[in-house]
């Protein structure tokens, strides 16, 4: 067996960094925390490559914050110098060859009408800080070290994903903005261009299996981050009819700084194409990747218990070993009911027509999602307070009556489901490890106390478990409160 070249990857926790990692089989990655592999530090970053001895570096690390970089304007001792430039040269110094791929950007050159993008790989950038931010200049000149090197530099413009990622990019954000009612006017006279990140870690994979060498560009083709963001918006069948516009020239006429946003930027990736035998996706395309109202969960119904809402509908994903569901983005389902969320833990529970699931005492919030089937779903509040007790049931999933495919079950609230109409399969994602002592205890579902509607024509059974314990409605009361 061929031994995995040894991969050494700063910032694999950021947005780009991480999907290079995780969704990459072909390396064998190396990937220190910012406390073992300071940029700021050298002696932490020879100790390292002394130990570990990497075949290569992908320096994703970086001061990405160009607002704050800007009030750190020519002051080499700040974050952004310090860790952009002088990061880069702790990092050359201590590391020998010229297996280093540096991840840039378009904002090394000025975007202006007298130096206009979209920019080429053979185009070079400016040796002056003229016309730049103090980010791109930083970028600029860390960019110039690399190429002394010998090195690699592979350029990349406003990253997206659609899979699941807490982290807000330059689509999210502004779409999570529209949802919640914040959004801003967008530019309409700013030429920009995106990239795909899928497509970053494709071509990394090239450079490093090549050994190549040179400048690398991945991007889609141009367009305005209105145009953008709008056709976003029509894809998720929203309205779009109050978007507003704005000139980027006329604000940037109130900016300390007239360069703090590039009016023609946008990167031209043309000869990477060439050169690696790939065609990049168009911003057009790159949307169409994007769960659309038909297949995304967009819609969100509030129901009569506090926290809970059912979504609709649910994304299905094949992968190599089943299948999985990504059903929405966890951080905009938080933001709209107020808290945070992550999956912690996943599984999927199939039952037949008529035999209830679930009615346990779970210290969790969970997301369930009907993959296959319908179910008429039992939500009970059980939660100390006056609403302990409220009740709220719905149909989810294939049904004519339903109300979407998933729902958020917060913690403390007991859930109960009955396939109807034949078998259901349910997906569960949990924001804590599964505990399976939480199964222990039942709820009796049939308990008169409860007083549940089921539909007549829905049959009804709950599962015998010898090891699990059925309690009444005030038995179970009086254990919660244990």
């Amino acid at each position: 067996m061929t031994k995995k070249l040894k991969v050494l990857v700063t910032g694999s926790l950021g947005l780009v960094g991480s999907h290079f990692v995780h969704k990459n089989p072909n390396f064998d990655f190396l990937t220190p925390s910012s406390k073992e592999f300071d940029l700021l530090d050298s002696a932490t970053i020879e100790s390292y490559l002394k130990q570990h001895k990497p075949d290569w570096i992908v320096n994703f690390a970086a001061y990405t914050d160009v607002s704050k970089a800007e009030l750190q304007k020519d002051d080499k001792e700040g974050a952004a110098w310090q860790i952009n430039v002088e990061g880069v040269k702790r990092i050359l110094d201590a590391f020998k060859s010229k297996n280093i791929i540096q991840i840039s950007t378009d904002m090394v050159f000025p975007g202006n009408a007298a130096i206009p993008g979209p920019y080429t790989e053979e185009d070079t950038p400016p040796d002056t800080e003229k016309d730049l931010t103090w980010y791109g200049w930083t970028k600029n000149r860390a960019e110039k070290l690399v190429r002394q090197r010998g090195g690699t530099i592979l350029r990349i413009i406003y990253p997206v994903t659609f899979e699941f990622d807490k982290r807000p990019d330059y689509i999210r954000g502004p779409v999570k903005r529209f949802v919640s009612g914040k959004m801003y006017p967008l530019f309409n006279d700013q030429q920009i261009s995106i990239t795909y990140i899928k497509e970053i870690t494709e071509v990394l994979n090239q450079i490093i299996n090549k050994d190549l060498k040179g400048v690398y560009h991945v991007s889609s083709n141009t367009t305005t981050p209105f145009e953008l963001i709008k056709k976003t918006l029509e894809n998720l069948g929203e309205d779009t009819s109050g978007l507003q516009s704005s000139s980027v020239v006329e604000f940037l006429k109130t900016q300390k700084n007239p360069a703090r946003y590039p009016v023609s930027g946008g990167l031209n990736a043309k000869a990477t194409e060439n050169k690696l035998g790939m065609r990049f996706s168009s911003w057009n395309e790159i949307l169409t990747k994007m769960p659309s109202k038909s297949s995304g969960p967009r819609e969100y119904k509030t129901l009569k218990i506090a926290n809970a809402v059912t979504i609709t509908p649910a994304k299905y994903l094949s992968e190599p070993d089943g299948f999985v569901m990504e059903t929405a983005d966890f951080t905009e389902l938080g933001y709209f009911l107020g808290y945070k969320f992550e999956p912690r833990s996943m599984y999927a529970i199939w039952s037949p027509e008529g035999i209830g699931r679930g009615g346990h005492k779970e210290s969790r919030s969970k997301l369930v999602t009907v993959m296959a089937g319908a179910v008429y779903y039992c939500l009970i509040d059980m939660r100390p307070g006056d609403n302990m007790g409220k009740i709220c049931e719905f149909y989810l999933g294939d049904h004519e009556k339903s109300v979407g495919r998933s729902v958020l079950v917060p913690e403390g609230v007991v859930d109960y489901w009955i396939p109807v109409r034949g078998f259901a399969l349910t997906h569960n994602v949990g924001d804590r490890q599964y505990n399976k002592f939480d199964n222990k205890i039942t709820l009796n579902m049939k308990d008169p106390e409860i007083g549940l509607h089921i539909p007549e024509d829905t049959l009804h059974s709950i599962p015998i478990d010898e090891e699990s314990k059925t309690l009444s409605y005030e038995e179970f009361i009086e254990y919660i409160k244990k």
